[in-house]
């Protein structure tokens, strides 16, 4: 296993997030948020069923991770049951498609323009985006708003499908 630690070249700021989701694995799913992402563990609750883990950079900004439900996690990544994390721009996208690559994980969807055609237009829901899954079977989502990217991103990354 590469030592994904040793190799960060800058720390990724993760400006939108606040939601909870229920997993198989809330340790290994912590540990992967918290190594992709830099979002520490701020908080846990010991339960009966498992952990409730919370990873964030605050009290305020967090999420949570839960245990296992027998409602299984989408085998396809979904809007459902999904982690959306917004970066600032196409520089940390980068970087956390770099640590994907050094843990060997899939992408399953991207790097794509989201958007049908490009520019997005103002006030529209254009981004850079990628999906993975994390260790307990959910997606992931990383993206960066169209607001936040330059003009010629459109040379350097396909429209998505």
């Amino acid at each position: 296993m590469v030592d994904i630690a040793a190799n960060k070249k800058t720390k990724v700021q993760v400006i939108g997030l606040h939601t909870g989701m229920y997993t198989d694995d809330p340790e290994a799913t912590s540990a992967f948020i918290r190594e992709i992402f830099d979002l520490e563990e701020n908080h846990r609750v010991d339960l009966p069923h498992g952990p409730m883990i919370f990873n964030g950079n605050s009290q305020e900004h967090h999420i949570a991770v839960f245990a296992a439900t027998a409602e299984p996690n989408p085998p396809v990544a979904s809007i459902i049951n999904q982690l959306s994390f917004r970066v600032p721009d196409e520089e940390t996208f980068k970087e956390v498609k770099n640590r994907l690559d050094d843990r060997g994980e899939d992408i399953q969807k991207g790097p794509y323009l989201h958007r049908k055609s490009w520019p997005a237009l103002p006030g529209d829901s254009g981004s850079l985006s990628m999906y993975f899954f994390a260790p307990g079977g959910f997606p992931i989502e990383c993206y960066v708003a169209a607001e936040d990217l330059s003009e010629d991103i459109k040379d350097r990354y396909p429209i998505s499908p």
